[in-house]
């Protein structure tokens, strides 16, 4: 062989010391490296036989072959007889065979190189028909997946169908936004509307009123009134001493205006001109139900005793409703004198002209109950029903005791319980 760094030629015989064996070959050569004793670089090259000891595994070169550049061709071995000619009688090397070697601490027979895993061999044919094997265990979520799929399409076949002739329905055309015309023009259908309503309503009201004041008997007057049960009584005390007079609305229809009414209820104001050229308030109750009605007791201003009388006579522990003026007032005398205990309101009445001080006690639901009255009247003047007592050998000449709300309104809502 040739050395591939610095050129020399070198022979490899079977005797020679070597730095490593490499492999085997089929031949029944080996790979080994030697250095060459020209560069000492390590080379590969296979040597035809082997060794009779092993000991040139582990050790290091001490004999080479090598050819003089310049001389003979034929290789002679680097020994200490380096005078042998080259024709002497090489001896034949007794090689030992593969099974005086041993190559690694462990060497596996060929049973064991070819053995087969008995846990991976097949099942044989003969086996086929034997129950006791192990089943294959298919997973739940392949059954899953398999169910869903049936009740797919055991839900499409059943209602496929539905679903496919609605598709095929022709699409409903798009509803658009009403335009600022057509807006307009139902704004102004349905205020037109709502007046034609309030119309025919007014003068409904208005052919009540103009009834009542044309009335000229009780049983005329009895059919235009609220409460008509209770009012008839009082109406037939309150003509006994003067008659009816007759004073019918003049061409002026009467004007009306909604008054603050209770949940249920809806009352309005009506300012009539008389014929004699006098004006008068009516209250009218309208009802989805019934007619119009007027309130008798707020036109004639009925009260249970003349005011002025009253406030004259001052009758005793006699508890009395009046229709009056009420309004905050801090004329505090006599009985009634610690502004502490007492809120003092001043009373009045439509047709009078006496003045009375009520006192309730301060911070009682009936004050609060009344003062907040006048609050949602802004603090002025307010009307309503009280129930007034003049308590026995009181001091105050003007003062009375107020017991009860009657009504916020001059009106009675509901008929007064006895």
């Amino acid at each position: 062989m040739v050395c591939d760094f610095c050129t020399a030629e070198l022979v490899l015989e079977a005797n020679d010391e070597v730095t490593e064996v490499i492999e085997k070959t089929l031949s029944g050569g080996t790979f080994v490296r030697v250095k060459c004793p020209t560069c000492t670089q390590i080379l590969t090259h296979e040597k035809p036989d082997l060794r009779r000891d092993h000991s040139w595994k582990t050790t290091t070169s001490q004999k080479y072959l090598v050819t003089e550049l310049g001389k003979s061709k034929i290789p002679y071995s680097i020994k200490p007889e380096l005078d042998r000619k080259t024709d002497d009688k090489i001896d034949k090397l007794i090689v030992p065979t593969s099974k005086d070697f041993r190559y690694r601490t462990y060497e596996p027979g060929i049973e064991s190189l070819v053995r087969v895993d008995q846990s991976a061999q097949p099942i044989l044919e003969e086996q086929w028909g034997n129950t006791d094997l192990k089943k294959r265990v298919i997973p739940w979520k392949w059954c899953l997946c398999v169910g869903f799929i049936l009740l797919s399409i055991i839900g499409w076949s059943q209602f496929g169908h539905s679903f496919i002739a609605e598709s095929k329905s022709p699409p409903q055309p798009i509803s658009k936004p009403p335009s600022i015309q057509e807006t307009a023009h139902q704004a102004v259908i349905s205020e037109w509307e709502k007046r034609q309503e309030a119309s025919a309503l007014i003068e409904q009201v208005t052919a009540t009123v103009r009834s009542y004041f044309s009335a000229t008997r009780i049983e005329e007057l009895a059919l235009y009134v609220r409460q008509p049960e209770r009012v008839r009584p009082l109406m037939e005390k309150f003509y006994e001493n003067q008659p009816i007079v007759v004073n019918p609305i003049g061409k002026k229809a009467p004007i009306f205006n909604p008054l603050p009414s209770p949940p249920g209820k809806d009352f309005w104001m009506g300012v009539c001109e008389l014929a004699d050229q006098s004006f008068i308030n009516v209250v009218v109750e309208i009802s989805a139900t019934d007619e119009p009605k007027i309130d008798w007791e707020t036109v004639v201003n009925h009260q249970p005793m003349n005011w002025d009388d009253f406030a004259k006579q001052r009758p005793e522990e006699v508890s009395v409703d009046f229709r009056v003026y009420i309004q905050d007032d801090d004329y505090f005398t006599d009985e009634f004198a610690d502004s502490k205990v007492w809120r003092c309101l001043m009373l009045s009445e439509r047709d009078g002209d006496a003045v009375v001080y009520g006192y309730v006690k301060s911070g009682s639901s009936l004050a609060n109950e009344i003062f907040k009255r006048i609050d949602a009247d802004g603090g002025e003047k307010s009307t309503a029903i009280l129930r007034l007592r003049i308590p026995a050998n009181l001091k105050s000449k003007r003062g009375v005791l107020i017991e009860k709300l009657v009504s916020p309104l001059w009106i009675y809502i509901e008929p007064p319980k006895p």
